[in-house]
């Protein structure tokens, strides 16, 4: 009977002690899918009122600004563009000789200095190294344009409202152009900054101008190859043209004018260069001298022999005005200027692609009429 008794009592504490396994088990299965969720979601209490918060918020601002890309921009406008943007314009397609026409925009004044209307291309020649060349391009005035407007936003263009008459001088550019015209705007100072892009929004041109703040001093090469590499590589229409606005002398470019001319004969973009400058500069820049040496010792180059230089080189411009208040006049002259042209074109021989400089020339067969072109250009870019 104790047996039985004992042998009952064994059995139930068996029984008894796989059951609270059981259940043991069964509990920590529960508690671990329960505290599964419930470890997820205690984090997420303490982030709505503590430091967890601060990388979300940091999300939502890094998610904001990459679909509001306009925002940044406008709170960035003092700021310079990426060095790999400049990279990227700075790389030129060289032209490839036989495959793509060789264009030039031509001017062609009369005996009264009045620009020529109305001409056909057979009243026009046009040579290559001293060889005669078939015109297969031609385009009459009036033809819409890809104009990039360059304006020195240094801190000197501060004073006496300079910078003020840039602006009004750029929108008369913009507004006297053709309705089909296409406009990008640049500043420039130490670095170059593309404002806006080209397009023929003048609304949207009018408004991106107030952009161009103030700053830093003036790096004129490196904005002028930037201006012609980036109209070269992104502009839509046949004809072409930069016009740059400063008061500055070049103490801060990277490249040098000798850098400058090989882009300007590869791309044969005209350059229209508008310089303001005090009676005492343009006095030491009539003296002829290649450098002009400023009061911190340093030598800089003659402007107004350099400007002009690129000018003839491009069939472009230059001008400088007595008074800031001509900036917008000169403006207007220029935009005469570039509805006066005529787009010409050609396709050189195939011997021309040796990376050498080609002479150009253009002439009318009438003796009454002037014709002014680019004078050359170098099939790829030295090297």
């Amino acid at each position: 009977m104790r047996k039985n008794i004992t042998k009952l009592l064994s059995l139930i504490i068996v029984l008894a002690f796989f059951n609270a396994t059981g259940v043991l088990s069964q509990s920590t299965g529960e508690i671990s899918l329960k505290n599964t969720p419930s470890q997820l979601q205690q984090p997420q209490e303490p982030q709505k009122s503590q430091e967890p918060q601060k990388p979300q918020d940091t999300q939502e601002t890094q998610e904001t600004q990459e679909t509001q890309p306009q925002q940044p921009q406008e709170s960035q406008q003092p700021q310079e563009p990426q060095p790999k943007e400049q990279e990227e314009d700075e790389k030129l397609d060289p032209i490839k000789i036989g495959g793509e026409v060789v264009l030039l925009n031509v001017l062609v004044k009369d005996t009264k200095n009045r620009y020529a209307q109305n001409m056909m291309k057979e009243e026009f020649e046009l040579y290559e190294d001293g060889k005669k060349q078939e015109i297969s391009f031609f385009s009459k005035q009036n033809e819409p344009i890809s104009l990039c407007i360059m304006i020195d936003a240094s801190t000197s263009m501060i004073e006496n409202g300079k910078l003020i008459e840039a602006l009004k001088a750029a929108k008369t550019l913009i507004f006297n152009g053709n309705p089909k015209d296409e406009v990008c705007l640049m500043k420039f100072d130490d670095r170059t900054s593309l404002i806006q892009d080209f397009t023929s929004d003048n609304k949207l041109l009018n408004e991106q101008i107030q952009r161009i703040k103030p700053f830093g001093g003036t790096a004129m090469y490196d904005a002028l190859a930037r201006g012609m590499t980036h109209t070269n590589k992104n502009s839509k229409q046949l004809r072409q043209a930069i016009v740059l606005i400063t008061d500055g002398l070049d103490q801060h470019s990277r490249k040098s004018f000798n850098d400058i001319i090989p882009i300007a004969q590869l791309t044969g973009i005209p350059c229209y260069i508008i310089g303001i400058y005090t009676a005492q500069e343009k006095q030491a820049f009539a003296a002829g001298q290649q450098k002009i040496k400023l009061d911190s010792g340093q030598m800089v180059d003659n402007p107004e022999l350099v400007l002009r230089n690129l000018a003839e080189e491009t069939a472009g411009g230059c001008f400088f005005p007595s008074s800031e208040r001509d900036l917008t006049p000169i403006a207007e002259q220029v935009s005469d200027e570039l509805r006066s042209g005529y787009a010409v074109g050609y396709y050189p021989p195939t011997t021309s692609l040796d990376g050498k400089y080609h002479t150009i020339s253009v002439v009318s067969k009438s003796k009454k009429y002037t014709v002014r072109a680019r004078r050359g250009y170098i099939s790829k870019l030295p090297g």
